[in-house]
């Protein structure tokens, strides 16, 4: 395990929201550790759980492909629009209107 995994991994067990989507990202590409998109979508879900956007963005990106978990239309657009009502960055607001768009739904506009 990378010493960067081994740090964000500890923020994570320690409630550090971001440090769980940052596992999960090292658990859904194979970064250091064996590739394992369900492990990701575990610590996606916890980050999301704790009102990280770019963990529920994640995690929503996984119910749409099918990914390490069964592919979930409803369940990726209620984390697209939970994702998008959390972040305050206006380049993700317009990534998660479109990939609400993209599943055929209209989003919130903020």
């Amino acid at each position: 395990m990378s010493r960067a995994l081994a740090l964000y991994q500890q923020g994570c067990d320690g409630g550090n929201f971001p440090g769980c989507t940052n596992v999960g990202v090292f658990y859904e590409v194979g970064q250091g550790v064996t590739k394992d998109p369900s492990r990701a979508a575990m610590f996606y879900l916890k980050a999301c759980d704790g009102d990280h956007a770019d963990g529920c963005q994640d995690l929503a990106d996984l119910y749409r492909d099918g990914t390490g978990v069964t592919a979930d239309k409803a369940k990726a657009l209620a984390l697209y629009r939970k994702a998008l009502g959390l972040t305050t960055d206006p380049a993700a607001k317009t990534t998660l209107q479109a990939r609400i768009n993209a599943l055929g739904a209209p989003g919130t506009k903020s």
